[in-house]
């Protein structure tokens, strides 16, 4: 096995593209090449830099990067990846083929159902046929349904045949299955034989199993696809941009399979709903639930009055649910709810009111925790599920903050879907298309879409929304199959969905929602950062502070285009997560004094704040919170000493000079932000600093400090390491998106080119210029990564020493305690605190870049 890089291989050698075009599907190509020729640790370093770096990664990139991680011995790595490919597609059959021999037991069942759905090689489907003998499955098939029939196989030990059970909307019997000798899978140990079974026979929903014993029979059910025909309505011509809103009737559908508390929620808030400007009748289809608690509950509900109940033989799946109420309904609106939401008083008539006020609007979704394009507070995913008080304070605020708003969507969400009685009529029922759920909701809206309707979120109402629970694990490989297939039939929708994302015009809606929500929200801890301050460092300050039991809120501070912003994330996933300030640097410190006064703010932590303006420092001191100072940046002592002469700090070129680190800057003197720094430090509680010489400096240019600084060193790295490589090999660290710290690495590079003795540079994540960095010499830059991400890879890439290229900030402690745990001596700037630390290697800060490259290669090669 390969352990080490070759010299002139693909790593450092041109075969490697470094057209930016073309560069994504080189690595995978060389990625690929590594792999046949048994060079596991490059593969590995190819295929994990494809799925690092955009455009996004296809499965194929990560089909390589576990293949080669199977190669290092990385058996469970390699499994990760393997799941992480079948997020994105469930169905691939070699990602499923792996799984298959690798897996844990129920991934492997799994897999094998999934081979049985698709695959079309009899040679692979026997292989699936001893596994699942050999897990005691019994008889096997597969059946799919095609224009005539439903058609497909079955398979069992020779000798033990099997019967299949048809259980149809116009006729139920038995198939007794014999063996065929002419079947593929026909062997001395197994039977196997074809099936068919015509839809005139048995009707347009079919149920299928084996009789009296387990078995793996995939596409048990199946529901005959009928075209729903596209009727284009006559043109209308309208005196009024907005129609007059009139009391309407609406349907309330809801259907129902599983999950009793989370049904039980629904219709207590729904029955507790009492709409003033609709009439409402609420319309449950029972779709063979399971839960013999939710029958009994629907029984009774109908037994009362409160809904009209229609329930089915077996389950049929969301599109026939809703098909059998819209049978029933006539000059109606109709609302489609999932029985997991949980809705607030007053969101129907709200509902009604956006979706009637302009003559082409088909369909309202609400916004919501778990509503895709409409999820709050976190864009575009699942957020957790508030309690019922909860969803009707987010209803209540929404309607505050979005009072009559509504922004278009590529298409509306069937979670909550409000479908206006002339759409309806236009664009007729559900498709059939769909098996058991997921797209038919997009389908529908698109049908709708074609014929002139828009989808639009009414960003006025909220309702909350479980997700899942009906499906289960079924959930993605239905997305992904489904989402194939509206790709295929409504040609543009992707561009159209991924121009939605980028621009995210509800950004706004959320935002108006945040302001509205936060005045009343639980206290928390404003940690305020530089922009550019890299995710790890902030994650460690979070969690830092999480221990005081508190949450805790990053303000991320930025500057640029004249103007300093302010971005809001909660660390919980709670609000805020959208909310940005803005303001002009002249407007600066009275606009965030404003906003900071409206906010629950109960402590300040401030970390680098020398590269924080000034206009937002002042505001911290007089806010009257308790407030803590990190110090990273040492560029700090350089900002409170400077003078006109230079910096008394740095003794000769100033380090802020050399590495810059600079915010777009206001037209002002120096002097201010000296004195909102001084200001600053003077009412901190609790200073935290690196080391004793910033402690020193602090204490010598602020007098009165010293009770407040409090040192933190981080651990020691050791001194020696045990392990020697012929081929040298330096990690980087640092801060790829400072020109500066590029710029070095670059000077670093054309050294090791010029000396070509087999020394290389592996950067740990993104640069400004990763293919520039390649051509300058022998260096591998990995794409995104986070500090937890560098263990593996500095393992995995036989990284020897590391490198912090950075003048002025610290080391992040987390990379300090990666290079102690793996014994890995360290370059950086500054001066040793042990004398007698010989291997590890310090430079001054103010080195010019090309005597910093010299002593790096000249250390790289140190034993």
């Amino acid at each position: 096995m390969t352990t080490e890089f070759e010299v002139g291989g693909p790593l450092f050698a041109p075969a490697l593209s470094l057209d930016p075009v073309q560069h994504a599907g080189s690595l995978e190509r060389e990625a690929l090449s590594a792999l046949r020729q048994s060079r596991f640790v490059d593969a590995y370093a190819l295929a994990d830099r494809r799925c690092r770096i955009r455009p996004l990664a296809s499965i194929e990139a990560f089909l390589l990067r576990a293949s080669a991680l199977a190669g290092l011995g990385e058996s469970d790595a390699a499994r990760e990846d393997l799941r992480l490919a079948l997020s994105i597609d469930p169905d691939n059959l070699a990602a499923n083929r792996l799984l298959l021999r690798s897996g844990e037991i129920g991934e492997r069942l799994e897999a094998a159902r999934r081979i049985l759905a698709r695959e079309t090689d009899w040679n692979n489907l026997q292989q699936v046929l001893r596994f699942l003998n050999r897990t005691g499955q019994g008889p096997v098939g597969s059946c799919r349904p095609g224009i005539e029939a439903i058609e497909g196989w079955v398979a069992w030990v020779d000798g033990d045949e099997p019967t299949l059970i048809v259980e149809g909307d116009i006729w139920s019997g038995q198939i007794c299955l014999q063996r065929d000798e002419g079947h593929p899978l026909t062997d001395p140990q197994y039977a196997a034989a074809m099936v068919r079974i015509p839809w005139s026979q048995v009707g347009d929903h079919v149920t299928l199993h084996f009789a009296g014993r387990r078995g793996a029979l995939v596409g048990a059910q199946h529901t005959r696809a009928r075209r729903t025909p596209r009727v284009v309505p006559p043109l209308t011509t309208w005196t009024e941009g907005v129609r007059q809103y009139t009391r309407r009737r609406v349907a309330v559908i809801v259907p129902v399979y599983d999950d009793f508390e989370a049904t039980r929620q629904c219709f207590d808030g729904l029955l507790a709903d009492r709409p003033m400007l609709v009439e409402r009748r609420i319309v449950v289809i029972d779709d063979a639930t399971p839960d013999l608690r939710i029958a009994a509950y629907l029984d009774n509900l109908h037994e009362q009055g409160a809904i009209e109940l229609f329930r089915h033989r077996r389950n049929l799946g969301f599109a026939a649910s809703v098909n059998t109420a819209l049978d029933t309904v006539g000059d109606e609106d109709v609302c489609l709810l999932n029985a997991d939401t949980l809705v607030p008083p007053g969101f129907l008539d709200a509902l009604s009111r956006s979706a009637n006020v302009a003559p082409d609007i088909g369909t309202a979704t609400p916004l919501s925790n778990n509503g895709e394009y409409t999820s709050f507070p976190a864009a575009f995913r699942s957020n957790d599920l508030p309690d019922a008080t909860m969803v009707e304070r987010l209803h209540r605020a929404a309607a505050r903050a979005n009072a009559g708003l509504s922004i278009e969507l590529p298409n509306g969400i069937g979670f909550c879907l409000y479908i206006t009685r002339s759409c309806l009529r236009d664009v007729g029922k559900f498709s059939y298309h769909f098996g058991r759920g997921y797209y038919e909701d997009v389908e529908f809206c698109l049908r709708a879409k074609v014929v002139g309707w828009r989808s639009i979120c009414a960003a006025d109402v909220f309702v909350g929304h479980a997700g899942s629970r009906s499906f289960k694990t079924e959930k993605a490989p239905l997305v992904h199959r489904n989402a194939k297939a509206i790709a295929a039939a409504y040609r543009g929708f992707d561009a159209a969905v991924a121009a939605f994302v980028d621009q995210d015009p509800l950004k706004g809606a959320r935002q108006a929602l945040e302001r509205d929500l936060l005045p009343g929200s639980e206290p928390f801890i404003l940690l305020a950062v530089p922009e550019d301050t890299d995710r790890s460092s902030v994650e460690e300050l979070v969690a830092s502070e999480e221990a005081a039991g508190e949450p805790v809120v990053v303000a991320r501070v930025g500057t640029g285009a004249g103007r300093i912003s302010v971005r809001l994330r909660n660390s919980k996933g709670q609000v805020p997560q959208n909310l940005t300030f803005s303001y002009a640097w002249q407007d600066a410190t009275r606009g965030f004094g404003q906003d900071l006064a409206t906010i629950p703010v109960s402590r300040c932590v401030v970390c680098d704040p020398s590269r924080i303006p000034s206009e937002v420092l002042t505001i911290l001191p007089s806010a009257g919170k308790a407030l803590t100072v990190h110090v990273h940046d040492r560029g700090l002592l350089c900002t409170i000493a400077r003078t006109e002469r230079g910096c008394p700090v740095c003794q000769g070129p100033c380090i802020c000079d050399i590495e810059g680190l600079h915010r777009a800057r206001r037209p002002a003197d120096a002097k201010s932000d000296q004195i909102a720094l001084v200001t600053l430090l003077r009412c901190a509680e609790s200073i935290i600093v690196p080391d004793r010489r910033v402690k020193f400096a602090l204490e010598r240019r602020i007098p009165g400090l010293a009770n407040a600084i409090r040192v933190v060193e981080p651990a020691p790295v050791p001194p020696t390491v045990r392990e020697h490589s012929t081929l040298p090999r330096v990690g980087v660290w640092g801060d790829g998106a400072q020109p500066a710290v590029v710029d070095l690495v670059i000077e670093i590079a054309n050294v090791f080119q010029q000396e070509d003795d087999g020394a290389s540079l592996i950067c740990f994540g993104e640069t400004l210029r990763d293919l520039v960095l390649k051509a300058a010499g022998p260096v591998f830059v990995t794409g995104e990564a986070e500090c937890g991400d560098a263990l593996h890879l500095a393992r995995r890439l036989s990284v020897k020493k590391m490198f912090f290229p950075s003048r002025r900030l610290e080391p992040p402690a987390a990379m300090t305690r990666l290079c102690s745990s793996l014994s890995l001596p360290v370059a950086r700037f500054g001066e040793p605190e042990n004398r007698r630390d010989r291997d590890n290697l310090y430079l001054p800060r103010s080195m010019k870049a090309r005597e910093v490259a010299r002593a790096l290669h000249a250390w790289a090669h140190a034993a």
